[in-house]
């Protein structure tokens, strides 16, 4: 699980003992938590209610465990979602990305766009860029009538960048969006989003028609 999101951008701390979960979590800048149940010492459950009194981002239980009391348990305990294994990789990166979602979209909500002409209408909530065209009801984006395919943490990244056109957006600001804690100077998660974020939109760093990199600051996305 550890070599897949590092393969997606993430940055990964495995804990070898009940106590360093614990500690890190308090310690370490720590985007999402995954948890099993069956642990030894202090069991997942237990673990996962002593993360929760400090930390306050997602927490996944991944556990052979099964039946609706051990589901009610993980739920109980303070974990945000509960998947039984065996499972796909592909099916966990995809909650995780759904539960980073919310946090970006809490972000959303509160520091929305102000400008009038970069706000999306309140009944379509759609912004057009060039031919670029964002839909926050189905959460879709169109290049002409071609559609694109993004992840939930994608169109979240660009929605984000296309509510703030022409204005320059810090790796610092994009980070706190993606991942809800600050960023260290070196995670280089953001910039591996916008690079896979412009190959699914045809762009190219060195001539962008949507994305510019602002050296030494972040990137914007350009409104003509």
């Amino acid at each position: 699980m550890a070599i897949k999101l590092r393969s997606s951008g993430f940055v990964t701390l495995t804990c070898s003992s009940t106590i360093s979960s614990i500690t890190y979590s308090v310690t370490v800048p720590v985007t999402i938590g995954f948890l099993d149940i069956k642990l030894p010492g202090l069991d997942g459950l237990e673990i996962c209610k002593k993360v929760r009194r400090r930390f306050s981002g997602p927490i996944l239980m991944l556990t052979g465990l099964r039946s609706e009391n051990d589901q009610l348990a993980g739920f109980n305990s303070g974990a945000d979602a509960y998947i039984s294994k065996p499972v796909h990789p592909r099916l966990i990166m995809a909650r995780a990305e759904a539960l980073l979602s919310l946090g970006l979209r809490r972000e959303l909500r509160k520091n929305g766009p102000q400008s009038p002409g970069n706000a999306p209408d309140d009944e379509s909530r759609r912004i057009d860029l060039k031919n670029l065209r964002l839909d926050a009801e189905d959460r879709s984006v169109t290049i002409g009538d071609d559609p694109v395919e993004l992840t939930n943490s994608e169109f979240n990244l660009l929605w984000f960048l296309a509510c703030r056109a022409d204005e320059t957006v810090s790796r610092r600001e994009l980070f706190k969006c993606l991942r809800d804690h600050d960023w260290n100077g070196f995670d280089r998660s953001v910039d591996i989003a916008i690079m896979k974020l412009r190959k699914k939109l045809g762009d190219h760093g060195k001539r962008p028609r949507y994305i510019e990199s602002v050296r030494g600051i972040g990137y914007k996305v350009n409104k003509n």
